[in-house]
């Protein structure tokens, strides 16, 4: 068993964001984390694991924009040479996918890959209408996830395995340096995932992914770096000692991002026996911080 952080520092040293983040939905209710660090190393896939509810898609969601109207939406964003970045450019530089393949039935495989573009100009009709380079350069996507027959079939044709290619090729065609996946696979059976996991692994090669997902085995499969969502048990508090935002804050900084320990290899690792066998450490890890 190696270091969790071994496997980076094999690795030329290189970016890393670093992100604090708050989120309160309403001033009545618990944070749901406070002040919690993540490290996001660039160009590697980092997998976030945590039981149900511990707000691992809530932080992905937050880093995307999708909590503005929450009583608490705090985020700040650095490097780890100490540079502040703007929120607002660093998530022009991030592509989201979602559980869901979120695929429109009525438009083809095609028009589905250039969604994006549509919805950075007035709705256009079918593909007929985009530039030549744009379509050739979403054709060239679909043949990479191996759909490039089925460009004009209508998405309602096509199975969940399909669909989930077609939903990576959109996030592909955006062309974005850091890929957000909010357990995009957790809905397809279990050869496909693996199929799934495989492809992700190559398309994304050379990207900054942060894929959230409830499987220690995907993470273990997938993941340069694996993050655990651990709550720790709560200190006693004397009666009166903290005021009831205090305590509020005081629970949600019993968050934190652990590392995990990871096999000597390089993802994407093969189900095997040495991958086995560090899915039943991370089990009971999982399971001693719950």
């Amino acid at each position: 068993m190696i270091n969790p952080n071994a496997l980076a520092s094999k690795i030329m040293a290189q970016k890393e964001y670093v992100v604090t983040a708050s989120l309160q939905y309403q001033q009545s209710l618990d944070y749901i984390y406070h002040e919690v660090e993540l490290r996001l190393a660039a160009n590697q896939v980092t997998c976030l694991l945590g039981q149900s509810g511990c707000g691992k898609s809530s932080l992905l969601k937050h880093l995307v924009g999708l909590h503005k109207s929450a009583f608490v939406n705090e985020l700040a964003i650095q490097t780890n040479e100490d540079a502040s970045l703007d929120v607002k450019k660093f998530r022009q530089s991030l592509a989201y996918m979602a559980q869901q393949d979120l695929l429109l039935p009525w438009l083809s495989v095609i028009d589905n890959v250039l969604l994006a573009y549509d919805l950075k100009r007035p709705i256009l009709k079918n593909k007929s209408q985009f530039d030549q380079t744009l379509k050739d350069r979403a054709l060239s996507i679909l043949e990479q996830v191996g759909l490039s027959n089925k460009a004009d079939h209508n998405v309602s044709t096509l199975s969940g395995g399909m669909r989930q290619r077609v939903a990576l090729a959109r996030t592909l065609i955006q062309d974005k340096s850091i890929i957000l996946m909010d357990e995009p696979f957790s809905s397809v059976d279990a050869i496909t995932r693996d199929k799934l996991q495989q492809l992700s692994c190559h398309l994304f090669k050379n990207k900054t992914v942060l894929l959230v997902t409830h499987d220690p085995l995907e993470a273990l499969i997938m993941g340069h770096n694996v993050l655990h969502f651990s709550s720790f048990p709560e200190r006693p508090i004397a009666k009166n000692e903290l005021t009831k935002e205090e305590l509020i804050k005081t629970k949600a900084k019993r968050k934190a991002l652990e590392s995990m320990p990871l096999p000597n290899t390089y993802p994407p690792r093969k189900i095997g026996e040495e991958v086995s066998s560090f899915h039943g450490k991370l089990m009971q890890m999982m399971q001693a911080r719950r």
